[in-house]
């Protein structure tokens, strides 16, 4: 080996050294999800929250986010409880952007751990999160992924853009330390206002603060339909079904593992197809979705686990709860969130009592 060889090899072997000292305190000072993007939901926040046993945790991507309030489920577990038994409820939304089946798979294993294990978990599925060549795969692992998940993505890569973002999580240390030394997590007020007092998500119920932050989110949101319809539907098949496989890749590979969780920890894990309105529904190609669905089927056969279907006819009409064609708006999740609780949630914990 060369002088330069030698040199190449030991500036590469400091800065590897850096880059696991910086993981080191990041996870010592427990600043894992403490970073630039935590919109919807505050992870950072909810870690830190002295919150207690929680009966009912939400994952998933930003459909979830906007789509299941916990105030409202935890409105509706009150009330199907009977309220004068005493019945107190907890349910927190972990849901974050983009994130497939892997990155929920990664938050379920590494947050909802100890007390904070819940007794359900509503996972979001759909014909993207769970397709093994998710188009938004690199931005979910660099988001969510721990160093164990770099080979699994790199496996699964497709464009230099998702090899490069599959190493990402070897600088998160870099990312949380140096964002507790700015102390810019501050800037960041909604979400973290959301999962301290309501549970995280995007819209809370119970009281005038909260008819106030949804009103002024939907005011702003009002042009967002038609921007929608315009630039994004049109790509749907290109840029989310160009390749399309379930039942067999990286996806499987980690729904299978937070199976296993549920199934080790006595969580009762319900798989939820979120709703999305008809122009978004017809850009999935069929041939996709059928295959969707039998996969679900599939796995409620030989894992156990529970397929709730939202995406119906009724959701897949009801333009006035939606904001875009893939986002319910407040009135959406108000229903959508009492619709879960009674005829999923409810009957569950009550079973668990």
């Amino acid at each position: 080996m060369s002088a330069t060889d030698r040199r190449v090899v030991a500036i590469l072997a400091w800065v590897l050294g850096l880059l696991v000292f910086f993981l080191a305190i990041a996870r010592a000072a427990d600043l894992r999800y403490l970073d630039s993007d935590r919109w919807p939901s505050d992870l950072y926040a909810f870690t830190h929250l002295d919150s207690g046993p929680l009966d009912v945790a939400v994952l998933g991507s930003s459909r979830s986010a906007f789509g299941l309030s916990p105030s409202a489920i935890e409105g509706c577990l009150e009330r199907e409880a009977r309220r004068a038994q005493g019945a107190d409820y907890t349910v927190v939304n972990l849901a974050r952007y983009f994130s497939s089946i892997v990155g929920q798979s990664v938050v379920a294993r590494d947050v909802l751990v100890g007390e904070r294990t819940p007794r359900m978990v509503l996972a979001e599925v759909s014909p993207g999160l769970v397709n093994d060549y998710y188009n938004m795969l690199y931005i979910d692992v660099g988001e969510n992924g721990r160093i164990g998940d770099i080979p699994a993505c790199l496996a699964a890569t497709r464009d230099g853009r998702t090899a490069v973002s599959c190493a990402r999580p070897l600088l998160r240390g870099v990312e949380n330390v140096s964002w507790a030394v700015a102390s810019r997590f501050d800037e960041l007020r909604q979400p973290t206002w959301m999962m301290t007092y309501k549970g995280g998500g995007q819209f809370c119920f119970g009281g005038a603060v909260c008819k106030d932050h949804n009103r002024e989110y939907v005011d702003g949101m009002s042009r967002y339909w038609k921007r929608r319809v315009k630039n994004m539907v049109p790509i749907i098949k290109t840029e989310r079904f160009s390749r399309f496989q379930v039942g067999e890749g990286i996806a499987h590979d980690y729904l299978g593992k937070l199976i296993d969780w549920s199934d080790e920890n006595g969580v009762e894990l319900v798989l939820v197809n979120m709703p999305v309105h008809k122009v978004y529904q017809q850009e999935i190609p069929p041939e996709d979705y059928r295959a969707f669905l039998s996969y679900m089927q599939r796995l409620v056969a030989e894992r156990g686990v529970r397929f709730y279907d939202a995406n119906d006819d009724h959701w897949q009409q009801a333009r006035p709860l939606y904001f875009d064609p893939d986002h319910l708006n407040d009135k959406g999740a108000a229903q959508l969130s009492r619709q879960i609780c009674r005829e999923v949630a409810a009957p569950a914990l009550a079973r668990q009592q």
